[in-house]
C-alpha cells in the first residue's frame, strides 16, 4: 500500500516507517498534518496513519478532513489514550490502535485494509 504516516516523535516515526517498509509498503512520513498536506492531496494514497496528538491539527481532525474528501483512503489513528473513547468520533473507514501496539495486530489490520477496496 501507499501510506502516509504522521508522527511527531522522530524515534517512533523512524521505527514504524522502517517496519512498514520491511512489509513492502511505500511509506512517506511527516512530523505534522500541515507538513503532509501536499502528499495527502496526491492521488494514490491508500492509507493514512496518524498519531492522535500532533502539533497543529490533531490526528482526529485530520482523519475527519481526509475521509470527508477521499472516500477510498483507509485511516489508522494511533493513540496512547484509551482507544475506545475515540471510536464514536471517527469516520467508518478509520481504525484505531492503542500505543504501545502489538506488531502482529498492526500487520493484521493492514492486511485487512489491503484486501478491502
Amino acid at each position: 500500500m501507499n501510506i502516509i504516516y504522521i508522527e511527531d516523535a522522530p524515534d517512533v516515526r523512524d521505527m514504524v516507517e522502517l517496519l512498514l517498509q520491511s512489509w513492502g509498503h511505500d511509506v512517506r512520513s511527516f512530523e505534522s498534518a500541515e507538513d503532509a498536506s501536499d502528499a495527502l492531496q496526491a492521488a494514490g494514497v491508500d492509507l493514512l496513519i496518524s498519531d492522535l496528538e500532533l502539533p497543529g491539527m490533531s490526528g482526529l481532525e485530520l482523519m475527519r478532513q481526509v475521509m470527508g474528501h477521499n472516500g477510498h483512503v483507509h485511516g489508522l489513528l494511533l493513540t496512547g489514550h484509551r482507544a475506545e473513547m475515540y471510536r464514536p468520533h471517527l469516520p467508518e473507514r478509520v481504525h484505531i490502535l492503542s500505543k504501545p501496539f502489538d506488531v502482529d495486530e498492526l500487520q493484521k489490520l493492514l492486511d485487512g485494509m489491503a484486501a478491502s477496496p
